[in-house]
């Protein structure tokens, strides 16, 4: 630089010109680790979804099973009306219903109860 002046401005350049060129590098690696970290979390929590669908579906098999008094692979309606506190209680945090009987309702499209 001190033997030709006419140097000067191409290594200021070049130096601002690596300097930004290494910066928008350290950003794409951030940025594509950030990507990458939401798809790994997008992929739980559809995990934990159908885990926790599965979860739902095995607890209202099991109090359709214990409301089946006479085996009969059917639910009466009194057999409903006659359902512990306990699976009410379960019936109503899954399905959001507080009168278990609504939902026989709902699911007899036959009417016969």
């Amino acid at each position: 630089v001190e033997d030709d002046p006419m140097l000067l401005p191409y290594f200021v350049g070049l130096i601002l010109v690596v300097g930004v060129v290494c910066m928008n590098l350290v950003t794409a690696v951030i940025v594509n680790s950030a990507l990458e970290q939401a798809v790994q979390d997008k992929d739980l929590v559809r995990t934990m979804e159908e885990s926790k669908k599965k979860k739902v579906i095995r607890d209202l098999r099991a109090i359709f099973v214990r409301l089946d008094e006479d085996s009969s692979g059917n639910v009466s309606a009194e057999e409903i009306r006659q359902i512990s506190d306990e699976d009410r209680q379960k019936l109503a945090d899954v399905l959001a219903l507080q009168d278990p009987v609504e939902l026989l309702e709902a699911l007899d499209v036959d009417e016969s109860g």
